[in-house]
């Protein structure tokens, strides 16, 4: 065979060799149900991107350090506000905004009396916040109704056209927010829909991981299950919503006895235009609808169900829950942290007696990586989040992060089209799941010498950027925006539209 014939030969050999080479790997990774997902990855457990069972442990990861309490019904800042008019006199007719300026001192709201406000209960909740963090929610929650709102209405007013398709986007997210509410507007809605024939499950855990695998087909990529504690529920309503008026004592019915934990991560495409161009919307609707569809699952089975969801509202406090069933750790920016996901999730819970298995809570080092990153307490816009170790949360006898909720919801509306998240995209765990990230995360929650995680956060602010709190404040009529990234393409506006 002649030299030239031999190389043809090998040429050709080479190639089939390579073909059939990617076949086999193609077909492999074809037969692999982790490649149908689009998530990457999926580990044996349906419904989870990331394998928790050698992080399972019998302890939680935070610790009872007093007596445990309920949530006040005026924890809440945004409904706390909302409502806030119902704790004064207001003459009947006058508008609140009015009335505010006609008893306070609006250049030193710090130091308005407690006494004015005619609901008892409120201002102890304001002084017991002062006296364990020395936070005057009092006068922020002032500021909000006389200094926020209008400044808010202004920017939003000179901003409209840049956030033009931004909020045609957003608000086509929520087309839905109505219905959902609708259906927990009573107590009686547990039963509703309600099959009159009910299934006696076989096994509590085989049952389990069915819901998880429904879960997942509904949309959610995470699903874990926890035992309901009604310490972390609210001890009185805080508006008139889901079948309660304001005030009223939240009574834990003998059904409520499980948790279905599903949610939705944010968009990955806008994290970056954080805090202006990003979205949540799309995340509250799909976690929404996910425990809709989930609360009909289990009725269709003859039990009693209801959604406690971003448009259906909570009775429950979700992070601890959460924690509880081992969906992630708290973070020092309050939020849980996931394996998959970081911070960014957006949770809803399904509350039934259907016969269920709890699953265990994880210790992925969340905590001791928190101590020591402080990227999302340094570039807090308003200086919401300790620099400081966890510690008791709003005198409820569990330890943990506690953010300054009433400072951080004021900046939501200093922001133009409102809301920050600067906390959620700054963290060095809110990395899309690409290879790299993944096997940096994989490594740092193994890794307990805390190298790693170290790494990881020179890593953020090396590649990602480190900015001051200033750098994300909007000065009025610049219509210059502070982000942590980029402005995602499909947002800006004068691309796509006129000015007029």
């Amino acid at each position: 065979m002649e030299r030239r014939d031999f190389f043809k030969l090998a040429g050709i050999a080479a190639v089939a060799t390579g073909a059939a080479s990617a076949g086999v790997v193609g077909y492999l990774n074809g037969a692999d149900p982790s490649t149908n997902t689009g998530w990457e990855k999926e580990s044996v457990t349906p419904g989870e991107l990331f394998d928790r069972t050698p992080f399972e442990t019998d302890q939680l990861p935070f610790n009872k350090v007093g007596t445990p309490k309920r949530v006040e019904m005026y924890a809440e800042t945004q409904l706390r506000r909302s409502t806030l008019s119902k704790a004064f006199d207001v003459p009947q007719g006058m508008p609140f905004n009015a009335y505010l300026k006609s008893v306070v001192d609006v250049n030193n709201l710090a130091n308005t009396p407690l006494s004015i406000i005619k609901d008892k209960d409120l201002a102890a909740f304001y002084q017991g916040v002062l006296n364990r963090y020395g936070w005057n929610y009092f006068a922020e929650d002032l500021r909000h109704i006389l200094e926020v709102q209008p400044r808010f209405a202004r920017i939003n007013a000179e901003t409209a056209f840049d956030f033009a398709i931004a909020n045609a986007y957003e608000w086509a997210q929520s087309v839905h927010m109505g219905y959902h509410v609708s259906r927990v507007s009573s107590k009686d809605s547990d039963f509703q829909g309600v099959a009159k024939k009910r299934y006696e499950i076989k096994d509590p855990k085989e049952m389990s991981r069915l819901i998880k695998k429904i879960g997942t087909l509904f949309g959610s990529p995470i699903v874990r299950i926890v035992k309901l504690n009604p310490e972390w529920s609210y001890e009185r309503a805080p508006d008139s919503i889901r079948g309660y008026t304001r005030g009223e004592p939240v009574n834990i019915p003998e059904h409520w006895k499980y948790g279905i934990i599903m949610g939705q991560p944010l968009s990955w495409e806008t994290l970056g235009g954080a805090p202006s161009y990003f979205h949540t919307l799309e995340a509250y609707g799909n976690s929404s609808i996910y425990a809709a569809r989930m609360s009909d699952f289990v009725k269709r089975l003859g039990y009693p169900a209801r959604e406690n969801s971003p448009h259906a509202r909570y009775e429950f406090i979700m992070p601890p829950h959460m924690v509880a069933a081992g969906v992630g750790e708290q973070g020092r920016n309050g939020l849980v942290i996931t394996p998959e996901f970081g911070p960014n999730f957006r949770p809803s819970m399904v509350v039934t007696d259907l016969p269920l298995e709890p699953d265990k809570p994880i210790n992925i080092g969340v905590r001791n990586f928190c101590m020591n990153c402080k990227i999302c307490a340094e570039q807090c816009p308003s200086r919401s989040i300790s620099l400081d170790g966890p510690k008791e949360i709003g005198g409820r006898g569990y330890d943990g992060w506690q953010i300054n909720a009433a400072q951080c919801h004021n900046f939501w509306l200093e922001v133009p089209n409102g809301g920050c998240r600067v906390c959620i995209a700054v963290c060095p765990f809110s990395k899309k799941s690409n290879w790299l990230h993944t096997t940096a995360r994989d490594i740092a929650i193994r890794d307990r010498t805390g190298l790693t995680a170290k790494g990881l956060t020179w890593m953020e602010r090396a590649f990602y950027g480190e900015n001051t709190p200033e750098h994300y404040h909007y000065e009025e009529g610049s219509r210059q925006y502070g982000l942590v990234g980029e402005k995602p393409w499909f947002f800006e506006s004068k691309d796509f539209l006129k000015e007029s």
